[in-house]
């Protein structure tokens, strides 16, 4: 059990520790999608090497991918500050929060990279009141700009 506990917590710790220090992190990716609809269903952003790269995908089935080419700089410092994860979703990796695109309301979607290979991921339903208190000024702040790009 104790094993378990180190292997689990190890992840979280060097995310956590270092929060998000320019050495250790690869990307971070952020957007939403409707996984009902047939077309059109995804937006999503990657911040990588400090530059903002907007997605290649239609459909929540298609492989995540970004555009080569970056898009403006004032679009990466508009976005850049999302980075900046409140402490409940970096002591809760890979969480699901509320019940994400169950009834086509759709789902946003967080995932963080790390240069060891690291992966911290969430998915967290639109609805509000399923958003707990400490992320609400947080995901509002991620939507607005969503809508700004």
């Amino acid at each position: 059990m104790k094993t378990f506990l180190v292997i689990l917590l190890v992840p979280v710790l060097s995310f956590t520790c270092n929060k998000n220090s320019a050495t250790s992190i690869e990307s971070f990716s952020f957007g939403t999608s409707h996984c009902f609809c047939p077309t059109g269903c995804v937006k999503s952003f990657q911040i990588k090497n400090g530059q903002l790269f907007a997605d290649k995908m239609d459909k929540c089935s298609d492989p995540q991918q970004y555009e080569l080419t970056p898009l403006p700089d004032p679009k990466y410092q508009l976005a850049k500050s999302l980075q900046d994860l409140p402490a409940y979703l970096l002591n809760s990796p890979g969480k699901t929060i509320g019940c994400p695109d169950c009834a086509d309301q759709g789902s946003i979607n967080i995932e963080l990279k790390d240069k060891k290979g690291n992966t911290l991921s969430w998915r967290i339903d639109t609805n509000k009141s399923s958003q707990p208190a400490e992320i609400q000024e947080y995901i509002k702040q991620l939507l607005l700009v969503l809508e700004q790009l």
